[in-house]
Parts: structure tokens; sequence; C-alpha cells
């Protein structure tokens, strides 16, 4: 029911991938060393009635924490995770200020 969602950064560790020059691995077998710097996270945050929403997905195969007590105070989180080629998700209800754990491939909103 949010009006408006905006893109957030949420602070996390950026991963780095180095691809040798001429590699299998390389993204279109380059004749130079590529580095790619990202994050594996992406958030979106709303505002209803004063109370903040967020959403969360961590794309990466591993978990991550992050303090999120600057962003949205003490709120409800409902997670859904999973192996993508699972059909079958986890989900994971909890209450929590602070920190969470974002688990591999999953998906989170967190409600004040």
């Amino acid at each position: 029911n949010a009006e408006q969602l905006y893109q957030i950064n949420v602070e996390t560790k950026r991963w780095n991938l180095n691809y040798k020059a001429k590699s299998k691995e390389n993204p279109n077998n380059l004749r130079e060393e590529k580095n790619i710097a990202f994050t594996p996270i992406h958030a979106y945050i709303s505002y209803e009635k004063g109370k903040a929403k967020l959403l969360i997905v961590n794309l990466s195969e591993e978990p991550i924490s992050t303090d999120l007590s600057s962003i949205i105070g003490r709120c409800e989180m409902t997670q859904y995770y999973g192996k993508p080629s699972n059909k079958i998700v986890k989900v994971n209800k909890q209450n929590l200020k602070g920190m969470v754990e974002l688990e591999p491939y999953s998906i989170s909103l967190l409600e004040e």
C-alpha cells in the first residue's frame, strides 16, 4: 500500500570479482584483466502513516549480516529464502532491532 518506493543503500562489504585476461571465466574472453566491484544487496524503503517498510534482496550465495538501526527501528521481519534450484522456500519470521542476518538468495520485508 505504499505510495512511493525509494531505493536506499545498505552498508555491506563490497564484493570483487577478478577475471584473468583470456580465460574462459572472463566475460567475452577479454584481452585484459577485468575487475568488477558490486554489492549483492538491493534495498527499497517506503513510508505509510509514519511507519517504515523495508524490502531487502540478498542475491548472493552467502548469508550477510548488516546493521539496519540507522534505517529502521524495532520491526517485524518476514524473510523468504532458498536456493534458486529449490521449488519450495523457507520462511523466517522474527522481531528485531539493529542487526539482521540476510539468508542466501533471500527477500526480506521489515515493517515497523
